[in-house]
């Protein structure tokens, strides 16, 4: 007898001490046997091993199987099970075999079974119980219609092709297990006739009788196993390339929470419907029914009680669909029933009133969910997002947060790796590097979705960084396309808003279809902010001087994560920093010398000419090519590398990380380029001027222009800041070319106040009073520079001149601070709508202070915005009054301040005087006294009945009198002289 090396044992089944049955059994643990149950008919079960009979007991079965319990001592040593495992791993190769061995008999009910699986079975026929191996190719379902009669009930698959082991009587195989690789898929049962007349053997698969054993007998099949623990690493490793790149900062990274659960509901939809459906039965609909069937007593309420019962009865499909067009039809429903103003002839916000308590807070709450749910129909996500890193950290946290910690497979890709067609790099992970079949795979991982909804996820960020594949949005929606016919993929993208439509114009729904969506970020939550940007600071050791801290500064830095580790970088240590504004350029020059000075070791005079080389170097190649992303390592010398691998390693200057394959062989070669497109550009700017003079700068300047290089937007900033700080030949020759006037207003802002000069301050002036297109940015910039401190010259008080020269002219006023200053529009619901202010709305003012009317500290910290209200009187005259009055009753001092500085001037125009009354008045009662309320929180002197407000109030009676009579005076002699 053949000695066994694997663990298969015989089972006999006796009855009255004769053998009536006979077949074959695996160990798939101490103690434990499987078997077919067909062959223990008898009064007495045995597993014989080593030549010795065992008593075996019936632990569980069915009419496919049965366990036999065993005493474990008597089934294998620990040598006996070592030798068998080794055998197991070293059966004959197979399509699906392993190259690790196993550490334990598994069994997979998911492995594809078709008419091409290659499959292996081992155990003993004929009543002598000989070992006997055998294999071949193809599985076939007796669900095929001329297999159905073959096949007994216990067997739902045929060994198709015996190609090694066939034999005349297969009697004894019964139990044997059928493996693929190192999976068994199913244990072998009777013998039959083929319809070729030949003797074949029926299977029982795996699902037959999955319910007898231990869960921790079952895993993946050994295909999805392989690729899953590939895709892992292969996602490890590029998540790592960013986190070293510092693109992705793990530890003070923030869950944007909208948008992630929106991506929940995208990769796991099996779990997140159940939630939905759970938030759908928990909503209360007692009210919302009551307002349907008040309108219309025969309309049916709104229940989802039943939802939960169908969702458990029917497939996530079929659920959806359900769930979607009841909550449409619900939104409809309460839509029908709000009470109109026409109808009820309410006002429009007692309307308001009534759908907020009634329908308004369920209605939104069910479009909310159906919102959510849309995202299980999408196949393709489309991130968008301005200049910066939060499309990045979002989807390196997403992707380590939740797709792996969850242990979903995905792919993760940087989009300037592509050299070649997507489908090419995505199959070649997807197939273990053709170890597996397309085909195999596609039916695989198809069926994987199929039962489980379980997607494998490819994660592309950064489309706009690709520039070696000419059309590249070509090929992004050659892979779109076929990525729709693929149901286990689902494909998230990133790339920037700027100039997306020029790139990647067919990225849209409208061209995909419904399956496309993209997701524009642009909003990110106060939390998000906040804690990006306090945790740099905490991580940088930098304080800040947090009164200086503008909204605009706080805005630039938390939306830009690069710009601020650049910022945190330079002020490293710092205390007191000033945060009123970040002037890049001067930034970036700050940053440049730090880095240069780190990057040579101590004790060596010189060798930072060697960063100005490499960085010049790098420059000059990216021009040459007009290839601003990469450029060649090999093109730098010796001396440039060794400089560069210490700042790759050490800083997030560089980043050098794409191997391209060239032509027809495969060749490859490492690029590298500037992690930051706006230093990049600060650089490529540096290294222009330098090597300029004004004939070939102008020439370059039209060259760029016209060829609209990719990085044209950052190289005008920075000439504009070089040309207006340190180049006194350049800035002519900058004022001579055509786009100077945008280039102008777009970038004049960035400057600090000592390059501002009276020439910037007339334009700014003529812009203001005439009400042009850039009126709402100068007022903007001023209104920022309310730290007289620091702005000595060009501060806030320059604005409020502005405007009272503008006042001169009262229909010019009224319109320019209509644009500036007007109200919110609101539609009945509250949502703003229609044109905004175009630097502080009216409505917004007054609400900010009546909310802290008694914060002193608030009240005195934004007193310019006091004084611009003055501007806003006949905007909305009621509320600016009743914002004054409620200051003046905490903080009299400040509000006496502001006013009596006013109305003592002798150069302002009537207006301001007139709205200067209608705020004294508004907080002088009409007895001419300050109001009751107010003299219950101030003493104050009285004279004649009036206090001081009462004195300035008269000041101004005095200066309306002789307005008047200088008017009248003039209109008589104007008739006069007529």
């Amino acid at each position: 007898m053949k000695e066994l090396k694997i663990p298969v044992v015989r089972v006999r089944s006796y009855l009255e001490n004769e053998v009536i049955e006979f077949g074959s059994g695996i160990i798939l643990s101490p103690g434990y046997v499987l078997t077919a149950s067909h062959i223990l008919q008898g009064d007495r079960h045995v597993v014989v091993l080593n030549g010795e009979e065992k008593d075996a007991v019936i632990k569980a079965g069915n009419h496919v199987a049965a366990l036999l319990t065993v005493d474990p001592e008597a089934l294998l040593s620990e040598t006996e099970q070592r030798s068998s495992r080794e055998a197991l791993s070293s059966k004959p190769e197979t399509e699906l075999k392993r190259e690790e061995p196993a550490d334990q008999i598994l069994l997979t009910e998911e492995e594809l079974l078709t008419d091409s699986t290659k499959w292996s079975a081992e155990g003993f026929i004929t009543d002598k119980q000989i070992f006997h191996p055998l294999s071949g190719t193809g599985l076939v379902s007796a669900e095929c219609r001329e297999l159905q009669e073959d096949l007994e009930r216990d067997s739902d698959y045929k060994l198709k092709s015996i190609e090694d082991g066939y034999a005349e009587n297969y009697q004894g195989l019964s139990g044997a297990p059928v493996m693929c690789g190192k999976r068994i898929v199913g244990i072998l049962q009777v013998q039959h006739l083929t319809e070729r007349g030949l003797l074949g053997v029926g299977m029982a698969s795996v699902k037959l009788f999955r319910e007898l054993l231990p869960s921790d007998f079952f895993r993946p099949s050994q295909y999805r196993e392989e690729f899953e623990e590939r895709a892992r690493c292969f996602t490890e490793k590029a998540i790592d390339k960013n986190i070293v790149s510092r693109k992705y900062i793990p530890d003070i990274f923030v869950e944007e929470g909208g948008y992630k659960e929106n991506f929940r509901y995208y990769t796991e939809p099996s779990l997140f419907l159940k939630k939905a459906v759970e938030e759908v039965e928990g909503i209360n609909l007692d009210a919302v029914n009551k307002l349907i069937t008040g309108k219309n007593p025969k309309e049916p309420k709104l229940d989802f009680s039943d939802i939960a019962d169908f969702a458990s009865e029917h497939t996530i499909e079929d659920t959806l669909e359900v769930l979607v067009k009841r909550l449409d039809a619900a939104v409809r429903k309460i839509e029908k029933a709000e009470v109109h103003p026409e109808d009820a002839g309410l006002s429009r916000e007692k309307r308001y009133l009534m759908e907020d308590g009634y329908s308004y807070a369920v209605k939104y709450t069910l479009e909310e969910i159906r919102e959510e749910i849309s995202f299980f129909q999408y196949k393709t996500i489309l991130i968008t997002k301005d200049a910066g890193q939060g499309k990045t950290n979002f989807l390196c946290d997403f992707t380590c947060n939740f797709l792996m910690k969850k242990g979903f497979p995905v792919l993760f890709y940087n989009a300037h790796d592509f050299r070649e067609a997507f489908m090419n790099r995505i199959k070649k992970e997807l197939t273990l590097d053709e170890k597996y079949s397309w085909d195999y795979v596609r039916q695989a991982l198809t069926q994987v979705w199929e039962r489980e909804h379980r997607a494998v996820t490819v994660i592309i960020d950064g489309l706009n960084e690709n520039t070696a594949l000419n059309d590249f949005g070509g090929y992004v929606f050659d892979f779109l396309k076929e990525a729709q016919n693929l149901p286990f993929l689902k494909v998230v993208l990133s790339t920037r808003n700027e100039l997306l439509k020029e790139r990647f114009g067919q990225l849209n729904s409208e061209v995909l279809g419904s399956s496309f969506y993209r997701m524009d970020m642009r909003y990110q939550s106060d939390k998000f902010m906040q804690r990006i940007f306090w945790g740099y600071l905490k991580y940088f050791d930098i304080e800040i001087m947090e009164s200086s801290l503008l909204n605009r500064t706080y805005a630039m830095l938390a939306h830009d994560t690069l710009l601020l580790r650049f910022f945190c970088e330079v002020n490293q240590g710092k205390r007191q920093v000033r945060m009123l504004h970040v002037y890049k350029y001067s930034l970036f020059q700050k940053y440049y010398e730090i880095k240069k000075k780190e990057s040579v070791p101590e004790h060596s005079p010189g060798k930072e000419a060697i960063f100005d080389r490499l960085i010049d170097h790098i420059c000059q190649l990216m021009i040459d090519s007009r290839q601003f992303t990469e450029i060649p390592r090999s093109r730098l010398s010796e001396e440039e590398l060794a400089m560069f691998d210490r700042l790759l390693e050490a800083d997030v200057i560089f980043k050098q990380e794409v191997q391209v394959k060239r032509g027809l062989l495969k060749e490859t070669e490492i690029v590298l380029g500037f992690t930051f497109d706006e230093f990049r550009d600060f650089c490529i700017t540096r290294y222009i001027l330098k090597n300029s003079d004004t004939e070939s700068f102008s020439a370059l300047w039209r060259r760029m222009h016209a060829e609209n290089w990719s990085i044209l937007e950052g190289i005008e900033r920075y000439i504009f800041f070089l040309a207006r700080t340190e180049g006194e030949e350049l800035l002519p020759v900058l004022e001579a070319e055509k786009e100077y006037k945008q280039l102008y207003w777009k970038n004049v802002w960035e400057l600090e106040e000592e390059d501002i000069g009276q020439e910037d301050i007339g334009r700014w002036r003529a812009e203001l009073l005439t009400g042009g297109e850039y009126a709402a940015s100068v007022a903007n910039f001023l209104l920022s520079h309310r730290d007289r401190n620091y702005f000595r010259t060009v501060n806030t008080d320059l604005l409020f001149e502005m405007l009272n020269q503008l006042a001169i002219n009262l229909a010019v006023f009224d319109s320019v601070t209509q644009k500036l200053f007007c109200k919110t529009q609101k539609d009945y619901q509250g949502r703003e709508t229609g044109e905004r202010a175009g630097v502080q709305s009216c409505d917004k003012l007054t609400e900010a202070f009546q909310e802290h009317k008694e914060d002193k500290a608030f009240i005195k910290r934004n007193a310019d915005y006091l004084r611009l209200s003055i501007y806003m009187v006949e905007i909305d005259a009621y509320q600016i009054g009743a914002m004054w009055s409620d200051v003046y009753a905490e903080v009299p001092e400040t509000a006496e301040e502001i006013l009596e500085k006013y109305v003592m001037r002798e150069d302002l125009p009537q207006l301001i005087y007139h709205n200067l009354e209608v705020i004294l008045d508004a907080i002088i009662g009409e007895d001419g006294e300050e109001k009751g309320t107010l003299r219950e929180n101030r003493e104050f002197e009285k004279s004649g009945g009036y206090g001081k407000l009462g004195r300035l109030r008269a000041t101004l009676n005095e200066k309306t009198q002789k307005h008047n009579y200088k008017a009248i005076n003039s209109h008589l002699a104007a008739i006069w002289d007529e």
